[in-house]
């Protein structure tokens, strides 16, 4: 009896060192992710400032530091705290750069590694999912065209290009990594792998609206605002296009790149896309009169949620306790949100239109890394079920009850991601005349609405950017004039 003594408590021994080192690693390994951020949704979406400054406190300098500089950086930029945006977005770049270059293997990872196995996922450090990556440039750039620096803008444009072009690169080594590990492995985790598949089937008509979580219009639309402001059309051009393939229903998109071919002589092109989208007029823009781009991020996306599934501990027709399989998952019952309608001076110009749905983007990247989830679920499982069977052959009933108990409020489904990006962005293009301009603008026929004064140059572009969270609307603007020269901000 004393020489099982000496073999199960040196590992009951690690287990709890490994719980409490995870514990003051990641402040995600007992309360959800989604419950440390959602306060200060609730204060945005009440109209009320958003202090995660405070909330946040040191979380921003935990295992989780990128991530939670996201979030900060995103509240301050809803509420149009410009600087304090750009500062925690350029932390933001910086960690996940060090993440992207660090080696694979390093001790700290290991450690990390091995406590997964035994605890759960949280205790991993986050790393930035391909399509948070793309949005971490897409809004630094919109921080710098609000702030009228279109060049800028154009770095951060180009960067979230590199971005997608690198994700598309690990994605498909990552696939057939984990592919491979579960291949030689064998892992099998029996009824509980098939409940998994079927909770997640649920998600695959959200997932199939988009080919990979790391593409979207919305970014390959800023950008080409981006570059035509920079005077280069013909980068315009060729994002625009990559944004109409990914979303070719959409009317603005359809429009600017016909719009572009024709400027830009391209006739074969032109031909092509007027054959294609016969409905897309085009109404020649006066002289004297200037572009409204209204670009809109509306509400929060969808948070995760966790299946939690026992399973039974069984040897030779004797149970010896429960562990539990936890897994991240999305709720597929949505609502799609209604689009924004957009007046001047009373008089109805048209309602924008969804250019990116976030929340296929992060069902997407979801389904992605699953076989990786099941792999490292299965090995858990594993580790724990030996724990747990050592333990009831050396103290009984008492040890089957305390393991269990452990062992199921342990298992906790990883469910961190960037909370605060919008459900969806929405897109709107007018040609207005020259002058000031009260523009309007309000969800669906009776939901949020504000009115804001631009200035639109002829020949110029004015972006009037809105977020929407609950019933209220954050904006801001910035007007350019020709040649993508930035007007004084006279007009607030």
């Amino acid at each position: 009896m004393h020489r099982k003594h000496r073999t199960v408590w040196p590992g009951v021994g690690a287990l709890g060192l490994l719980l409490v080192c995870t514990g003051c690693s990641t402040s995600s390994l007992f309360k959800a992710y989604p419950k440390q951020i959602n306060p200060l949704l609730q204060d945005l979406r009440a109209g009320r400032p958003a202090a995660a400054e405070v909330r946040l406190g040191r979380k921003v300098e935990g295992n989780d530091r990128v991530l939670y500089l996201l979030e900060r950086g995103r509240l301050a930029q809803i509420q149009g705290n410009r600087d304090a945006s750009m500062a925690d977005f350029r932390a933001a770049t910086e960690g996940a750069q060090a993440q992207a270059d660090e080696a694979d293997v390093t001790v700290r990872g290991g450690l990390a590694q091995a406590s997964a196995v035994v605890v759960n996922d949280n205790v991993l450090p986050y790393r930035v999912a391909g399509y948070e990556t793309v949005m971490m440039y897409h809004f630094q750039a919109l921080n710098y065209l609000l702030g009228g620096d279109v060049q800028g803008a154009a770095v951060e444009v180009r960067r979230a290009e590199l971005e997608q072009r690198l994700a598309l690169q690990r994605h498909e080594k990552d696939i057939a990594k984990a592919t491979g590990e579960a291949g030689a492995g064998k892992l099998n985790l029996g009824d509980a792998d098939q409940r998994v598949s079927q909770a997640y089937a649920g998600l695959d008509e959200v997932a199939g609206t988009v080919k990979n979580s790391f593409q979207n219009a919305a970014t390959f639309y800023l950008s080409g605002l981006v570059y035509e402001l920079a005077g280069q059309p013909n980068d315009a051009y060729i994002d625009y296009k990559k944004a109409l393939e990914i979303m070719p229903a959409n009317a603005v998109l359809q429009k600017d790149v016909l719009r572009l071919a024709r400027g830009l002589g391209m006739s074969e092109d032109y031909d092509q896309f007027k054959a294609r989208f016969a409905t897309a007029t085009e109404a020649p823009q006066p002289r004297d009169a200037g572009s409204l781009v209204v670009l809109i991020d509306d509400e929060f996306i969808p948070q995760k949620q966790q299946i939690k599934i026992p399973i039974p501990i069984m040897s030779m027709n004797q149970f010896y306790g429960l562990i539990a399989l936890a897994f991240p998952y999305y709720e597929s019952a949505w609502r799609e949100q209604a689009p924004f309608s957009v007046e001047v001076q009373g008089t109805p110009l048209g309602t924008t239109q969804m250019v990116c749905s976030m929340r296929a983007l992060a069902v997407k990247a979801l389904k992605e890394r699953l076989t990786a989830m099941i792999v490292r679920q299965a090995l858990r499982a594993t580790a724990k079920g030996v724990a747990t069977k050592q333990l009831t052959d050396s103290f009984g009933l008492a040890a089957v009850v305390a393991s269990s108990v452990v062992n199921y409020v342990s298992e906790q489904a990883d469910l961190r991601s960037w909370c605060s990006l919008p459900d969806n962005t929405q897109i709107g293009r007018f040609a207005l005349p020259a002058g000031p301009a009260q523009v309007s603008v309000r969800q669906g026929t009776s939901g949020p609405a504000t009115t804001v004064a631009v200035p639109i140059a002829a020949g110029g572009v004015t972006v009037l950017y809105v977020k929407r969270a609950g019933a209220t609307l954050y904006w801001q603007q910035a007007a350019f004039g020709p040649g993508g020269k930035p007007l004084p901000q006279t007009l607030k």
